[in-house]
């Protein structure tokens, strides 16, 4: 849903995408550790006898600290961590290993690390709506402008209330406005800084994409909101985004079975 100028756009993407995967690196790391302390504190409530917190993956590098007996480790391969319980690769016959404890101990443990990266993200969520907002379909906002654009009026920020006469709900509506313009002035009007501007464009053919475009992206805006209202959307947001994931793959293995 972006009206754009896409042989710029693309142009750009492909120069970062190259190096994008990049950034999974220090993500999975991250949710691996967050996942792996949810392991470590519940395991610590439980009193089950934890051997060793890691960070990365084995060989060792080096023992940062000590705290209650557990090293804390560094290790060379950057790629999350692990907790070693006793009992995973001696002491077998430890009474206060995970697998020696009854289910009522053991089975917090085991789900620690899952509840612990739903409320990392729950967290993560809220505090990107409480510094960015949240989004509002209802609110179509100028994300992008090329130089062509700008040259016609458009600015980033703007907020579009009318093209060509009618009230902007979905982006497809500008898109279908502005391509069957045949390259005539268009009556824009949006809102910028609180106030509302009106400005004559005409659409650019761009021989590319064989179409007419003004060479704008496009998205939705967002609503600014509380930190208490931030927060209740985080968690509903993960919630969405969980159920989601859950009904995937009960449609999938529907689909198998089926």
């Amino acid at each position: 849903n972006v009206l754009h100028a896409r042989s710029i756009y693309w142009r750009t993407s492909m120069d970062l995408g190259n190096f994008a995967w990049l950034a999974v690196i220090p993500a999975l790391g991250f949710l691996v550790v967050v996942h792996e302390i949810g392991h470590y504190w519940v395991g610590r409530k439980m009193g089950i006898k934890i051997e060793e917190f890691g960070i990365g993956i084995p060989p060792r590098a080096k023992v940062l600290f000590v705290r209650k007996g557990v090293p804390f480790t560094l290790n060379w391969l950057p790629l999350g961590g692990f907790v070693r319980f006793a009992g995973e690769e001696s002491g077998f016959d430890d009474p206060d290993s995970l697998m020696a404890a009854p289910p009522r101990r053991r089975i917090p443990v085991l789900a620690a690390g899952v509840i612990a990266n739903i409320l990392v993200a729950m967290l993560i969520f809220a505090l990107i709506f409480m510094i960015w907002g949240i989004p509002n379909p209802d609110r179509i906002e100028v994300t992008t402008t090329d130089a062509y654009a700008e040259s016609v009026g458009f600015q980033s920020g703007d907020q579009l209330l009318e093209v060509g006469g009618q009230v902007i709900g979905p982006t497809s509506s500008v898109i279908e406005i502005v391509q069957t313009s045949g390259g005539k002035p268009i009556e824009v009007k949006v809102l910028r800084d609180d106030e509302a501007v009106t400005f004559m464009a005409a659409p650019l053919y761009r021989e590319d994409t064989e179409a007419y475009q003004y060479g704008i992206g496009l998205g939705p805006g967002y609503d600014r909101v509380n930190p208490f209202v931030a927060l209740w959307r985080g968690v509903t947001y993960s919630g969405e985004i969980l159920w989601s994931m859950v009904a995937g793959i009960g449609a999938l293995f529907g689909c198998l079975l089926g």
